[in-house]
């Protein structure tokens, strides 16, 4: 009946070790806060261009010379009277005052406004990640919000701003909850949000197969117990 026993805890071992490996596989990862370096982040007349973004142009009083102008691969964007303007790598508080010299030739005391628009990526456990426009007055919560939102099993916790091979981990879920403000973060051009998503094996899927396992082997034990009984 010993050895009987015995097969009996070998059983319960060998069914459980795999669920435990699971669930080893299933926890979160421990924190790599501390351990990224984070971001640089600058100011909105700090931030610069690069291809594929665009910038909304405001001028006054003519109105005409308005409007949103991509920034080519060149690193070019066409203006009207200014024509081809080389603005990759260029700061919105440098090419704001290249423009107003430009546009002084034709009118008196241009007022000119300049909002960068760039393209953040979003990945991860949003309801439509992609590439997204956005301009500076938009944080990670609302450019999240416009992919859609978080899915079910979201890591809100743990979200991810990564630039220049750089990460800065984040904790949406307190921002929501308003003990946290991530205005202070500008974001910039190629900025992407990164929301990591949890196991779909649950702590309530591991019980259950635990308790069916341990029945099973409970159960043969019992069986052989039974029949030696008999004899």
């Amino acid at each position: 009946m010993e050895i009987r026993r015995k097969f009996g805890f070998e059983l319960v071992r060998a069914a459980t070790l795999p669920l435990l490996l699971i669930v080893a596989v299933a926890a979160p990862a421990r924190s790599l806060q501390g351990q990224e370096r984070q971001a640089s982040l600058a100011s909105p007349d700090d931030l610069t261009l690069r291809p594929g973004d665009a910038i909304r142009i405001r001028v006054w009083p003519q109105a005409e010379l308005s409007g949103e102008f991509e920034v080519e691969d060149t690193g070019v964007v066409h203006l009207p009277f200014l024509g081809s303007v080389q603005v990759e790598g260029t700061s919105v508080a440098r090419l704001r005052n290249d423009l107003r010299a430009g546009y002084e030739e034709i009118m008196k005391e241009p007022v000119v406004t300049i909002t960068p628009l760039f393209n953040v990526g979003v990945l991860g456990g949003v309801r439509r990640p992609g590439i997204y426009r956005i301009d500076p007055t938009q944080n990670i919560l609302d450019v999240i919000l416009e992919a859609g939102g978080f899915v079910e099993r979201a890591k809100e916790d743990k979200v991810r701003l990564v630039r220049d091979g750089q990460a800065l981990q984040l904790d949406v879920e307190r921002a929501l909850e308003g003990a946290a403000d991530l205005n202070q973060l500008q974001l910039r051009s190629g900025d992407k949000i990164v929301i990591p998503v949890g196991s779909s094996f649950t702590f309530r899927d591991f019980t259950a197969i635990f308790s069916f396992a341990t029945t099973t082997a409970l159960l043969i034990i019992n069986l052989a117990d039974s029949g030696s009984s008999s004899n």
